[in-house]
């Protein structure tokens, strides 16, 4: 018998045996990794499924997962896993290929979640053994990562402490970061945690000005599940959002749902003077003054008890708006001025930029160009020093304003430009178009119509769809394309013109013939 033969057949054998056992085990996904995982050792695999739970690992992380027997094989066992083709180093060790991890995290989600709950224990325990407050900031994250997966509250607890310090901080990339590393474990997750999750997604689209993504995650949220100080904030942030895209009707519906909830309408609490706040503002947009200083007293009059200083201080911001809209400059000035002067007090430059604007909008307002530039540019000099674009596209769009009513178009169309393209930037439709069509009428009143139609019709293009501007922008659009027909009262005026010409020329032309025929005689 051919041994050739033999050894081929043998080996022909032993990888169907392994193609079934692969095929007959539940699959990671990929098959080169389910050969691995049934080719090695079983502890080996054991060893390759726990490391890709961690976003990184060295040798005191793969001691973590190991049996106290194998302790004394750390340095070899960790040696067999660098050889692996899917290893790469890392600022903390080591990782494995993303696509790799996210396939093997999945199996153990499906298949052993209960082992994974386990691991992630005991990466948690080691994390926290070895954290000290000079730890670099991801490894607190790697420790709450872990800890999430096996005790929700306390992971997600230690998650919100997280994000509130990025987000105090402004650093809306770690607070993206963050978000991110509590979406790989949504599928461990409860209804209630899941929730959550959904309205730290929300809030960080309102902290980015994303109102689209922000409206979509909030109307969809699951909220019967969501703990009560999140769902308060839900009202609040949602409220804000519709603001944002001029749904004024639907946001005092939101905060009145908040307000209709049972013994919150006296509550004690920062959530329930901001949506009184937010109430003042939306009844200021609807026009209803009264209600809007009503519910700014209320508002001013809880922060007081509260003893919550910035929020006495846009308190009096909203007071000086209604002040303004009833036409009383003294007053929205005074109100104005105790704001910023409690802002000062307390630190919170980049808050004092928002009242220096709503300011500079009363004095714009009340013809008083000159305060109106004063306090932009004060708003300015905080907005860019916060690197705050958003805010600073504002600011651009109202100096715009302000110099065209100076009659300085040139001017009007450089700030309205910076505005744009700010507000493109940030994807913000509703104000890109409305910046767009002070655009076609500055061009307007400089008698460029065909520029000043081509942009309102693209300020018409820009505008969400089912917005109330629409019909608004339309009209403009006719009435710059009436302005580009000439009427018939200019047609039989340019008419009788050319006819006296004409005749004109006739009547010289005869004449010089006459002079001529007599001059010849």
């Amino acid at each position: 018998m051919d041994t050739g033969e033999d050894l081929e057949r043998a080996r022909f054998e032993e990888f169907k045996a392994l193609h079934s056992k692969v095929s007959a085990s539940e699959s990671v996904g990929d098959p080169s990794l389910d050969v691995l995982l049934q080719t090695v050792a079983p502890e080996m695999a054991r060893v390759i499924q726990a490391l890709a739970i961690p976003h990184w690992f060295d040798a005191d992380v793969l001691a973590t997962v190991l049996p106290e027997d194998e302790l004394a094989r750390s340095a070899e066992i960790l040696d067999e896993v660098l050889e692996l083709p899917f290893i790469r180093s890392h600022l903390h060790g080591y990782t494995y290929h993303d696509d790799v991890r996210n396939m093997l995290r999945r199996y153990l989600m499906r298949v052993e979640s209960e082992r994974l709950r386990q691991w992630s224990h005991q990466f948690d325990e080691a994390f926290q053994s070895a954290h000290e407050p000079q730890d670099a900031e991801d490894v607190r994250w790697e420790q709450a990562f872990h800890q999430l997966a096996w005790d929700e509250s306390s992971g997600l607890q230690s998650f919100d402490t997280l994000l509130n310090e990025a987000r105090m901080g402004r650093r809306f990339v770690a607070c993206g970061t963050l978000i991110n590393m509590l979406e790989e474990q949504r599928p461990l997750l409860s209804v209630s945690g899941a929730s959550q999750l959904d309205y730290y997604r929300g809030r960080l689209a309102v902290d980015l000005s994303d109102w689209d993504t922000a409206e979509e995650i909030f109307r969809d949220m699951q909220t019967t599940q969501l703990p009560e100080a999140f769902l308060a904030n839900w009202h609040l942030y949602y409220g804000q959002t519709l603001e944002a895209k001029d749904k004024w009707l639907a946001a005092q519906n939101i905060y009145q749902a908040y307000l209709q909830r049972p013994n919150i309408s006296n509550a004690m609490t920062d959530v329930t003077a901001r949506v009184y706040q937010r109430l003042a503002e939306v009844s200021l947009s609807l026009h209803n003054l009264s209600k809007a200083q009503e519910y700014a007293q209320r508002s001013l009059t809880l922060n007081e008890r509260l003893g919550n200083s910035s929020a006495r201080a846009f308190s009096f911001g909203t007071l000086g708006r209604i002040y303004s809209k009833l036409g009383d400059l003294p007053a929205a000035v005074r109100a104005f001025e105790n704001g910023l002067s409690i802002l000062t007090q307390t630190g919170r430059r980049f808050d004092q930029a928002e009242l220096y604007v709503d300011l500079a909008d009363v004095y714009l307002s009340f013809g008083r160009w000159d305060e109106a530039e004063r306090n932009y540019q004060k708003a300015m000099e905080i907005k860019i020093e916060a690197s705050d674009n958003y805010g600073l596209a504002f600011i651009y769009a109202n100096l715009g304003k302000l110099y065209l009513n100076r009659s300085d178009s040139l001017s009007a169309l450089r700030h309205f430009n910076a505005s744009l393209n700010l507000f493109e930037q940030f994807k913000d439709r509703l104000n890109a178009a409305k910046t767009l069509r002070h655009i076609a009428l500055t061009y307007e009143r400089r008698n460029k119509l065909p520029e000043a139609l081509d942009h309102m019709r693209q300020a018409l293009a820009a505008l969400p769809p089912g917005s109330p501007w629409a019909a608004t922008y339309q009209d403009d659009i006719a009435r710059i394309e009436r302005s580009m027909r000439p009427s018939r009262g200019a047609t039989c005026k340019q008419i009788a013109m050319w006819v006296g010409i004409v005749v004109g020329v006739i009547l010289v032309m005869f004449i010089l013939l006459v002079i001529i025929t007599f001059l010849s005689k």
